[in-house]
Parts: C-alpha cells; structure tokens; sequence
C-alpha cells in the first residue's frame, strides 16, 4: 500500500508518495528521494538517528529530507530504509535511517538535489491513506 512516483516539475523534480501513516508518508519520501538521486540499491550497513522539531507535519517532512541530504553532501551517506516515528501531533520526529556511504561506481548519480522545498507541500489523509507531492530543487 505504502509507495511513490517521480514527476519533472517545471525544471525541478517532484515526488507524490503515499503510506498507511503519517510515518511512513516520511519513510517514502526518503526513498523517493534516494531514488531520484540513484537508481542503485542502497544497502543497510550503517545506522543513523535523525530527531528535529518543526511547527507542522509539513515543516518537519522538508527539514528531514534537508537533512538527509546534509548527511549525503557531508558524510557521503545514503538511507535505504528509514522508520520515523512522530509526536507532540507531527511536530517533533525520531528517525532511524539503515544505509550506506556512497559509492560512485556502485551508486551512479543520476540528479543532484539541492533541496527539498515547502512549494505546494501538503500532506491529506483520506480514506486512511496519507499522501504528499513534495517538490526537489535541482
């Protein structure tokens, strides 16, 4: 139940995901992310705990992906898996990302994101299916 699709968006390029949760809306748009980065598998060899705080669901979904991309440019690290868990009503986030240090024969990158953005961002739940279309800066 739980997925993603990659879209251009006028230049830049743009995610909808959708989960069973407001969790694993967060855990989807990670790997979408990765996907639009590489289409190479990512191996869960190393662990990495991410907690941020934010003003809304929204806020704290672009702070997290802004994150994970910090870990890429800084680190050279790549998630495979994340499992968040949120509270305080979506506005303060544990995670844990399984992944590996980037390997550029292994892991060819396809798209470089400079960030993840609040353009249109909304997450809904309907029907018990949460969705969000979160845009990349290219």
């Amino acid at each position: 139940m739980d997925g993603f699709e990659i879209m251009a968006h006028q230049g830049d390029m743009a995610a909808r995901v959708w989960a069973g949760s407001l969790e694993g809306v967060f855990a989807q748009a990670a790997c979408a992310m990765v996907a639009i980065v590489t289409d190479a598998v990512i191996d869960q060899r190393e662990e990495r705990a991410i907690s941020l705080s934010g003003e809304d669901p929204e806020g704290l979904l672009v702070g997290f992906l802004n994150e994970l991309l910090f870990l890429l440019e800084t680190e050279g690290w790549l998630p495979g898996a994340v499992e968040a868990t949120l509270r305080d009503g979506g506005r303060t986030l544990a995670a844990k990302g399984r992944g590996e240090r980037l390997d550029p024969l292994r892991h060819p990158i396809e798209r470089v994101i400079k960030a993840a953005t609040h353009h249109g961002l909304e997450i809904q739940e309907k029907d018990g299916v949460f969705q969000a279309e979160i845009v990349f800066d290219l």
